[in-house]
């Protein structure tokens, strides 16, 4: 049996990250457009993992801050909130959890881009990957039928990247009604758009408001932050590297820049976290590729130039690192149990 922190394990985690990314962007375009004036809805505004308010009535989590995958307001009476998903677990215990979230957001939310913060009608929606979406619809119905789930405005959106001669990510409503006319007959009868139409409207934008698998946020900030300094470090023959003096806050700063959503508000979280770069340094650390500088938040890099595919070297690496902690921890948890007892 493979383990789970398998290379392949990695690598779909990455894509799935990757495919949720611009399943959520493919949502905000659309749900942002006017199919009658065929132009971009004015002052329509959307934001990753926006930070909302419940009511004193949610029937999860009453007067508690949220943050939605996606909180798009469609016009000045309108908006929706999404929750995406690109896999669910295997075991369906699990998927109650996931289902309290879409619960959650069905609610008379606070914190829209109005000036009053809210809207007079929103739609809650769960954003799947299309292999998953027959499976949850038949677990939310299970669920209905037992009295154990009420759902007053949700609906569940199926989504799925094909390849052909371009790249699309096709939206397709599975259950429920949304309030909005143009995009519940949209997604009812499936809408493909094209990710190099995204990618030309957002840019490159690599995250959302989930942390990122580690491989894959190493990746990016080895061959996309790193590399490009280069230029600007002197290489040391006798380390054989480039050797870089940085912070995750420096490093988060930048990454932002590029890849991700300009920010509309102070509700609007910073993306990437700072943690998801400590964590990634903390493990260059482990890889011998990096150090910590004592009382400092700052890490010394030793940046070399890697070939063949980054995102499988460090998925292996990674996987050794994983190894050897857990051998620690079994071996230190072991010797405890070892100590003799103490005389009474």
């Amino acid at each position: 049996m493979r383990r789970k922190s398998s290379v392949e394990d990695v690598k779909k985690a990455v894509d799935n990250y990757e495919a949720t990314v611009q399943a959520l962007l493919a949502v905000a375009m659309d749900a942002t457009w006017d199919g009658n004036t065929r132009a971009v809805i004015p002052d329509a505004k959307f934001f990753l993992g926006r930070r909302m308010t419940t009511s004193a009535t949610n029937r999860v989590n009453p007067n508690a801050e949220v943050t939605p995958d996606l909180v798009v307001q469609r016009s000045a009476d309108y908006g929706l909130v999404a929750e995406a998903k690109g896999d669910l677990p295997n075991n369906k215990d699990h998927w109650r959890g996931e289902v309290r979230q879409l619960e959650k957001y069905d609610d008379d939310l606070i914190g829209w881009f109005s000036q009053s913060g809210r809207v007079a009608t929103s739609d809650a929606i769960y954003l799947i990957h299309q292999s998953r979406a027959v499976d949850l619809c038949d677990y939310l119905k299970q669920l209905k039928e037992k009295g154990e789930l009420t759902l007053n405005h949700a609906a569940v959106v199926s989504f799925i990247r094909t390849e052909q001669v371009k790249t699309f990510i096709t939206l397709r409503k599975e259950d429920g009604e949304i309030r909005d006319a143009q995009l519940n007959d949209r997604w009812r009868r499936t809408n493909p758009i094209a990710l190099e139409k995204i990618i030309s409207k957002f840019g490159q934008v690599k995250f959302y408001d989930a942390a990122p698998p580690l491989a894959y946020t190493l990746e990016i900030i080895w061959t996309q932050v790193l590399a490009s300094r280069i230029e600007d470090t002197s290489y040391d023959s006798k380390e054989k590297c480039y050797p870089m003096l940085v912070t995750p806050a420096d490093i988060r700063s930048e990454l932002a820049k590029y890849f991700r959503i300009p920010r509309n508000d102070d509700r609007d979280p910073e993306i990437p976290k700072t943690e998801w770069v400590t964590d990634a340094f903390e493990m260059l650390v482990d890889l011998g590729l990096a150090e910590r500088l004592k009382d400092s938040d700052a890490y010394r890099i030793r940046y070399k130039n890697k070939r063949g595919d980054i995102l499988e070297s460090f998925a292996r690496a990674i996987k050794k690192v994983e190894q050897r902690r857990k051998k620690k921890r079994a071996e230190e948890s072991a010797n405890q149990l070892q100590l003799p007892a103490v005389p009474k």
